[in-house]
């Protein structure tokens, strides 16, 4: 279960949310249109061979401190022009470095 969100242009893809993604942007202040935007044009993306999904990031504004901070998104692949959104967290360069990132 889940809903979209985003643009239905070609070179925009369509953002699906699980339910337990949009509760936890909710508990970590995360904006669903900053998910949409980084998703569609992150800093890097990679793919997570041990738990099979995707990883990418970039940078948002975090309205809680009101700061811009790397936001980290795990989603389930690209299939027909659109994505699943599995969860979404802040994160340091470290633990971009940790999970695998490299353009840091």
């Amino acid at each position: 279960m889940g809903s979209s969100l985003g643009s239905t242009q070609p070179n925009r893809l369509r953002v699906i949310f699980t339910d337990h993604a949009r509760s936890r942007a909710v508990d970590r202040g995360i904006d669903e249109n900053e998910i949409v935007r980084i998703v569609n044009n992150p800093i890097e993306e990679i793919f997570d061979q041990k738990n099979s999904n995707f990883k990418c990031y970039g940078q948002a504004m975090d309205y809680y401190i009101k700061q811009t901070r790397y936001l980290m998104i795990v989603h389930s692949g690209k299939f027909n022009n659109s994505v699943k959104i599995i969860t979404s967290m802040w994160i340091d360069p470290q633990g971009l470095q940790f999970y695998g990132f490299n353009k840091i």
